[in-house]
């Protein structure tokens, strides 16, 4: 069963279409029982990959932070100045 859980807040390109690649050669039911997906992420996570894909590269970005507690989070971290 892959793991897709991460250790590092940070993805870079090559990580996120290697994500891509796995999440389109599963099925809907298997992208559901990867270790480290939210349930009820499994129907989601391919498309918004690709759309962070797509911002990276417009956005001339080499990698992006990744929080898996949220928004709100995310904002009181940086408000913070810490992570």
């Amino acid at each position: 069963k892959p793991n897709i859980a991460r250790k590092k807040n940070t993805e870079g390109k090559k990580d996120i279409k290697d994500l891509i690649s796995l999440f389109t050669s599963l099925s809907l039911e298997e992208r559901g029982k990867l270790n480290g997906l939210q349930k009820g992420r499994a129907s989601t996570i391919t498309a918004g990959a690709a759309i962070a894909l797509s911002a990276m590269q417009n956005l001339n970005s080499d990698s992006l932070i990744v929080s898996s507690k949220g928004l709100r989070h995310g904002l009181l971290i940086q408000k913070r100045g810490t992570n």
